[in-house]
């Protein structure tokens, strides 16, 4: 169960899958790296709330009969076979399980026409899903935008595929999260990064693994120097640390998030809101702080406070890890930068933003635990 009832994220986008187009929504996770949308014929109930994709109505869909690497794939147009290829994938405690089709794929409303992105690509039909999660999206699938080493194969990676076709500017993306006062939807930006929705410099830091692996776990991962609270560090070491637009808290090691509430010492009847410190994470050598109101969250209906920190205790080799989910996203334009493998962070401008503060540096001083 998620403390304190905050709410999932709401950050996605429309698809239109085949030709003539079927409409979805789509949930953009950054924290996988396939595209997942349910079946005509799945008749579990995480499917009977939500649009689904009929591979008999396009005209473009391809049958992809087996998948065993990455230059090794079969596809049949017509006459639809019932052979092909299968694949169940995790997510969390829940999975999917469908088969493998090649259809035409754009993101965006396609109005105005020409002003979407399209390209052939495969993806999971989902026959089974779990309640968990699919069943309490409110979206109808999940467009995985991580690293390759998340997908099936590189044919599932619609980032990679926009950057074959040279569809894009640059190949990166970046993500603003509205808050509810700023009037207008979140927004993802293909190609480039928009520096009217930023107001501070522009923080870059490397895509890490973990000590002593070489291959990548498809996360956007960075290193975590330290945590600070108020500024101050809490001297506890380098971590990894992901980027997870999927996650709606901010979700790491027991032992981590146990130190973090233990400085915090939030009174669930919010009695000392107004005292609580900045909680920071270090990342490129600068404190990105986050304020009460960023990792508070206040229950409208029983006034009480519950910070949006969880517990996740991920094993190796993923594990450990730090989630920086739905909060830090919403106070940090995030760049995601697939030319240079490097992550960008500048605070996000909001409507109703307090004072401008720029980015503390993270100074030798801070790193005394006395």
């Amino acid at each position: 169960m998620r403390k304190g009832g905050g709410p999932r994220p709401r950050f996605y986008t429309i698809l239109n899958l085949g030709t003539p187009p079927q409409q979805f929504l789509a949930a953009l996770d950054t924290g996988s790296g396939n595209l997942v949308i349910p079946a005509k014929d799945c008749t579990d109930m995480a499917c009977g709330a939500h649009r689904r994709y009929d591979r008999f109505l396009s005209t473009s869909a391809k049958d992809v009969i087996r998948v065993d690497d990455e230059e090794h794939i079969e596809v049949v147009n017509w006459p639809p076979r019932k052979d092909s290829d299968t694949m169940t994938l995790f997510y969390g405690s829940g999975k999917v399980f469908g088969r493998i089709v090649n259809d035409h794929v754009c993101v965006g409303a396609m109005t105005p026409p020409g002003s979407n992105l399209c390209t052939e690509m495969n993806f999971i039909v989902g026959e089974s899903m779990t309640q968990e999660p699919f069943g309490l999206l409110p979206f109808d699938g999940i467009l995985g935008l991580g690293l390759p080493a998340l997908s099936a194969t590189k044919k599932f990676n619609i980032m990679g595929e926009f950057a074959e076709k040279e569809m894009l500017l640059h190949d990166r993306f970046a993500m603003w999260l509205a808050l509810p006062g700023d009037g207008e939807d979140s927004e993802i930006t293909f190609g480039d990064f928009k520096t009217d929705r930023m107001t501070s410099h522009i923080i870059w830091t490397p895509i890490t693994n973990h000590p002593g692996q070489t291959v990548r776990s498809g996360f956007w991962q960075v290193t975590l120097e330290d945590v600070a609270i108020a500024n101050t560090a809490l001297g506890i070491g380098n971590h990894q640390a992901a980027i997870d637009s999927g996650t709606s808290m901010i979700a790491g090691p027991s032992s981590m998030i146990n130190t973090i509430e233990a400085e915090i010492a939030l009174e669930q009847d919010c009695s000392n809101y107004n005292l609580l410190p900045t909680v920071g994470f270090v990342i490129g050598g600068t404190i990105l702080n986050m304020e009460p109101s960023d990792y508070v969250h206040k229950d409208a209906g029983t006034q009480e406070c519950f910070t949006q920190f969880l517990k996740i205790d991920l094993p190796p080799p993923k594990g450990p890890l730090l989630l920086l989910g739905d909060p830090f996203l919403k106070k940090y334009y995030s760049i995601f930068d697939r030319d240079t493998l490097k992550m960008g962070f500048a605070l996000s401008k909001h409507k109703n933003q307090a004072e401008h503060k720029d980015l503390a540096k993270w100074v030798h001083e801070m790193m005394i635990v006395h």
